[in-house]
């Protein structure tokens, strides 16, 4: 209790000085394949890659902020299929990594985000409040880029959320979702070590006065409707499987 009391104490001034925080951190996401083949099938992991690397950056202005890909361009979904003659018929495998330009803007002072995210070619809005966090401090170290980190996590379901932030840089901010700690987040580690975000650069220096972070074009949607036409979507690509199976796999 002493942890999360010392938590919320800190938060309030930092957040006040986050208006003067501006910049550019660039991160490295890895994550790891979560892949279960069929029965009888598991010799086909050698054909498939276990994990991917994405390049991605946080904009700092004040109290907002935008984290998207580092390189923008279209879609790169990349599709590895197989083919395999057997006693008791053909296997056919289709496994797709799914690449999406999402952008996720926050705006601190008054609690808002707007994800933009693209899924089977439509582009979306999803308007919502920033998530909050029940941070508790674990008084690990950790030294990131030159920059003194301090450890906090906080438990969802069955997986432990653990960041790194440094209250050398004063902002209630971090790459992805994660925030509301008293300083930037550097780091964060989840779905049990399986996925990880990194700070690889950081350059504190003014934006433009004229850069405009908010995404425009997608048709607006709650969160609750984006995850009902993401689950309609996945049980129909499950269904057109036929003979085989597919294996989807999506970074956001």
């Amino acid at each position: 209790m002493k942890q999360l009391l010392l938590i919320i104490s800190l938060a309030l001034p930092f957040f006040l000085s986050a208006q003067n925080v501006e910049g550019e951190i660039q991160y490295e996401q890895r994550v790891k394949f979560k892949i279960d083949l069929p029965e009888g099938q598991e010799h086909l992991l050698e054909k498939l890659p276990t994990a991917q690397t994405f390049e991605k950056i946080l904009f700092l202005k004040g109290n907002e902020s935008l984290y998207r890909d580092l390189e923008e361009g279209e879609n790169t979904d990349e599709t590895i299929e197989s083919t395999e003659e057997r006693e008791e018929g053909t296997v056919r495998m289709k496994m797709v990594i799914a690449r999406p330009q999402n952008k996720l803007y926050k705006n601190l002072e008054k609690g808002e985000i707007v994800d933009s995210r693209d899924f089977m070619g439509r582009k979306f809005l999803i308007e919502d409040k920033l998530k909050s966090y029940d941070w508790k401090l674990t008084g690990e170290q950790e030294e990131i880029l030159g920059y003194s980190c301090q450890k906090a996590s906080f438990q969802k379901e069955d997986d432990t959320i653990e960041a790194w932030f440094t209250t050398q840089i004063p902002t209630p901010n971090g790459p992805d979702n994660y925030g509301q700690l008293p300083g930037l987040i550097l780091k964060v580690v989840s779905d049990n070590g399986d996925r990880e975000i990194v700070a690889t650069s950081i350059k504190l220096e003014p934006i433009p006065e004229d850069a405009s972070f908010v995404a425009t074009k997608g048709k607006k949607i709650s969160q609750e409707e984006y995850d009902k036409i993401v689950a309609e979507k996945r049980k129909e690509m499950e269904e057109e499987g036929g003979g085989g199976f597919q294996i989807k796999i999506r970074q956001n």
